[in-house]
């Protein structure tokens, strides 16, 4: 069963995971339904870990969709006063509730 916020809408969970040796700085994810942006976040930092129960950060959206199909995607980007590249091989997570 969905989640939902106080206003009753849909909660999108986006999980962010670190595989890396060393935690992740400021970053953002978006959330899109297609090519239409849903909302951004920004990420204080993702810590890393070799268990998945410590190398995780998950933000949440609300959502309310409209009738149809939908085609949700997550995207890590750069935190607005970030310089970090990051790759986006691997910054894209595509997914269908």
């Amino acid at each position: 069963r969905p989640s939902r916020d106080d206003a009753g809408a849909r909660l999108v969970t986006v999980v962010m995971r670190n595989i890396g040796a060393m935690d992740a700085g400021r970053a953002a994810v978006a959330l899109y339904d297609g090519h239409e942006i849903l909302g951004r976040k920004d990420v204080k930092s993702v810590p890393a870990g070799n268990s998945s129960m410590d190398n995780f950060t998950a933000v949440e959206f609300p959502w309310t969709p409209a009738s149809g199909v939908h085609r949700l995607r997550a995207v890590i980007e750069s935190a607005d006063d970030d310089v970090t590249v990051l790759d986006p091989e691997i910054t894209e997570v595509r997914f269908i509730p």
